[in-house]
């Protein structure tokens, strides 16, 4: 074999394995980052104590071909809490309506799907188990952990930073709706339910995200020009904007 081929083919594979091993560390740093903020938040929520409140950690719900994964749900006579984690740097801005999120870091802007659409699905979810309670409140509840910025976010459904969480669950714990009894049975029902340990339902729960993920990372493409869209910020928030600009003005609604 020519040494110069054979130069070419050792580049090659010297590249292919630094971004291999460089794209594994990032998603082992993703999934730790996670890890620690639903750690912390399910630490905190130990505060509110075992005899008013039944905490759940990481439960997994089936729902024909939908899973939904959540992340603590609070359970008690005043209502059922559901609490969505996230940990993030950065600043953050987001509208309830919204398809994705984007928080930025050092003028790189990145997407994650809207926290506020997920902790409604997994009410949804859990409405669907817990039939039998058609009239018990739940309360949405969106935590952001570490050091990101909630900068510009719109939204109905409470979105906080992890030290302001128990004091709000505290605020709303007024009227008492549920016996001690009927806590338990919720308890019992979502945890009989939770497919958590169950690896095959975990596989597809993840190959479903993943999914979602690719498709949301395709490229979007300028409908005047051809040129590729990316987001921008503007007065009223982000939009997607042509990288032609300003040969082409094209813009388009963010979500």
């Amino acid at each position: 074999m020519d040494n110069g081929i054979l130069i070419i083919l050792v580049f090659g594979l010297l590249l292919l394995i630094k971004f291999g091993l460089k794209s594994g560390i990032n998603r082992i740093n993703r999934n730790l980052t996670g890890a620690y903020g639903e750690w912390k938040v399910k630490s905190g929520l130990k505060r509110l104590g075992d005899c008013n409140y039944k905490i759940l950690n990481d439960v997994l719900i089936q729902n024909n071909n939908y899973s939904s994964q959540l992340d603590h749900i609070v359970v008690s006579s005043y209502g059922i809490f559901v609490v969505e984690t996230k940990n993030f740097k950065g600043w953050i801005f987001g509208h309830e309506k919204s398809e994705y999120w984007t928080h930025t870091i050092f003028r790189r802007k990145y997407q994650f799907r809207n926290p506020v659409k997920q902790v409604w699905g997994h009410i949804n979810s859990l409405k669907r188990i817990l039939n039998k309670f058609p009239s018990v409140p739940y309360y949405p509840i969106v935590v952001f952990v570490g050091s990101g910025k909630l900068k510009g976010i719109t939204s109905n459904v409470p979105v906080i930073s992890d030290n302001k969480l128990i004091r709000y669950i505290q605020n709303n714990s007024m009227d008492e709706v549920l016996s001690a009894d009927e806590v338990e049975e919720i308890v019992n029902i979502i945890s009989s339910s939770n497919l958590i340990n169950n690896r095959l339902s975990i596989k597809e729960h993840i190959a479903k995200a993943n999914a979602n993920k690719s498709h949301r990372n395709a490229p979007k493409i300028c409908t005047s020009c051809g040129g590729r869209l990316i987001i921008k910020n503007g007065k009223f928030g982000p939009f997607y904007g042509c990288s032609n600009y300003p040969s082409c003005k094209f813009t388009q609604t963010f979500k």
